[in-house]
């Protein structure tokens, strides 16, 4: 790695800190669920929490971290979420995102997911207005302990077990779940590299000399036939399949890309898709280099509108 990237990243990392820790001297009565207002409904007994900040990270990706009052100023919270924002410069590959509301009389889901050879970092994530527990469990059926605050599950595995995984998460109100891997294998080669989903575009044919393709600039229309567009990095994979899926994770149709589409990247997947009535996010699955399953999904929701 060159010096100056390297220098980045650190100054990156450190400025990271910072900032975590610059917030938790003077946020010792921050509020819960990403907002100010630290209390819990009396009515349901759930954490309250601002619905818009919840439908941006789930929108966005991202986890939302439902703090309790007080927790977010103490040092704990500091030490946990530093871990998990700095990956090292890593690109962190969605494993499983599902953003959704549990029955408010209490629900228990479980979530099976698979996770491949060259994964060397594994992330979980669990946040919920109420939460009743969390149980995680490897291939071998071992369980693994995380870090437990009132209303979230975290935990970091390095060089976790591949294989199949399973999450068994009881409680109730909005839900935050997410699984995310990393990292390159050292940058030595393609096939060293984790399967890397990097983008899904709906595109458009471009008429100019240089021909290929470029993304269209509004949303999608609803119903409508569109060209859509894949692209997975890296060698470490046999098979992709491609589906849409709604915010939690719920599939709504496959969608049949192929690569060696005409006048495109032979890398790229491309087909005819029809835009779905509701948000949506690619979910990808698959079987890598080792003849096991993975799968992968997209970051942002696509926000389809009226024709």
């Amino acid at each position: 790695m060159p010096i100056f990237e390297y220098m980045q990243k650190r100054l990156f990392n450190i400025l990271i800190l910072l900032v975590i820790f610059s917030l938790c001297l003077f946020s010792h009565e921050s509020g819960a669920g990403q907002q100010d207002s630290s209390s819990v409904d009396t009515k349901d007994n759930l954490l309250k929490v601002a619905p818009e900040y919840f439908m941006g990270s789930s929108y966005t990706g991202g986890d939302f971290y439902f703090w309790a009052p007080g927790e977010f100023g103490s040092p704990s919270a500091a030490s946990i979420t530093a871990k998990n924002l700095i990956g090292g410069g890593n690109h962190d590959q969605s494993i499983l995102l599902d953003y959704g509301e549990f029955n408010l009389k209490g629900e228990v889901r479980e979530f099976n997911f698979p996770v491949e050879a060259n994964v060397k970092k594994l992330s979980l994530f669990v946040g919920l207005q109420d939460k009743v527990s969390v149980t995680v469990s490897g291939p071998d059926g071992q369980k693994i302990s995380g870090d437990e605050f009132k209303y979230m599950f975290l935990k970091t595995i390095q060089n976790p077990s591949s294989g199949n995984w399973k999450m068994i998460v009881n409680g109730r109100g909005l839900s935050s779940i997410s699984v995310r891997a990393c990292c390159v294998d050292g940058g030595r080669s393609d096939v060293a590299r984790i399967i890397d989903f990097y983008k899904f575009e709906i595109v458009r044919p471009n008429s100019d000399i240089h021909g290929g393709f470029f993304p269209i600039e509004d949303a999608p229309v609803v119903g409508k036939e569109e060209l859509c567009s894949a692209t997975i990095l890296g060698k470490s994979y046999k098979t992709a399949q491609f589906q849409f899926v709604t915010m939690d994770g719920q599939n709504l149709q496959t969608v049949d890309l192929n690569q060696n589409y005409p006048s495109a990247d032979p890398e790229a997947f491309i087909g005819s898709c029809k835009i779905p009535q509701v948000p949506f996010r690619v979910k990808v699955v698959g079987i890598d280099n080792n003849d096991m399953p993975y799968q992968r999904f997209s970051l942002p929701l696509i926000q389809p509108r009226g024709k």
